[in-house]
């Protein structure tokens, strides 16, 4: 992997999400943290991925590579860095050995 300048590992909160019914009946959909951290490295997608994901119903913005571990975050989870907040659409595990894996996310701005 070859990192650009300022292109360095970041620390993500992750929250998952929680679906739950309010007092009128309508399911809310929540976040709740989960104490997790994951360690990765944010770079935006190409316009190919872009049009991959888009055929596929996911509006992908941002990947975020994290090195090594176990998954941290599942797909509908939020991932908190600073004042960024980003929703996991996808998850790929690079050739299945785990030393590599890529959270396909969108950056929102109205998820608190």
């Amino acid at each position: 992997m070859y990192l650009r300048p300022r292109q360095l590992f970041a620390k993500f909160i992750v929250e998952e999400q929680i679906s739950r019914v309010d007092a009128n009946g309508r399911i809310v959909k929540e976040f709740q943290s989960t104490g997790e951290q994951l360690f990765g490295v944010v770079s935006s997608v190409n316009p190919n991925e872009v049009e991959k994901w888009r055929g596929l119903k996911h509006e992908v913005t941002h990947k975020i590579v994290q090195r090594l571990g176990t998954i941290k975050a599942q797909i509908g989870d939020k991932l908190i860095c600073g004042d960024k907040i980003f929703i996991v659409e996808a998850i790929d595990d690079v050739l299945n050995f785990g030393q590599w894996r890529i959270y396909f996310v969108t950056q929102r701005s109205d998820v608190k």
